[in-house]
């Protein structure tokens, strides 16, 4: 069966690109790291760690807060995480992405 379109346009949640500084917190331990792209669903990172899928981490960002998340990948490009929030939260997420992404893109 041939396959159209990319990866993103199977995703639940539309990502938006940004170039936004944060921190992530592995293992107790806060690493600088940039947010490449990022939606209600979850982030890709760019930061210097190689860090194992299903590791759980924490991002900070000014405007977002802390939102917790589990690595699906880590390679060169990066991390990608998907977020820990559950749906009655997800709401409450969308509205800070959405004042965070209002900031510097």
């Amino acid at each position: 069966m041939e396959q159209t379109g990319c990866v993103s346009e199977l995703r639940k949640d539309r990502r938006i690109e940004t170039r936004k500084p944060a921190r992530l917190s592995v293992e107790d331990v806060w690493h600088d790291c940039l947010i490449l792209d990022v939606s209600g669903g979850g982030a890709r990172l760019l930061v210097d760690l190689a860090i194992a899928p299903g590791t759980t981490v924490v991002l900070a960002a000014e405007d977002l807060g802390l939102v917790a998340g589990v690595v699906q990948r880590s390679d060169n490009d990066g991390v990608s995480l998907a977020f820990g929030v559950g749906p009655e939260a997800r709401g409450a997420l969308l509205d800070r992405l959405a004042g965070f992404l209002n900031g510097n893109q």
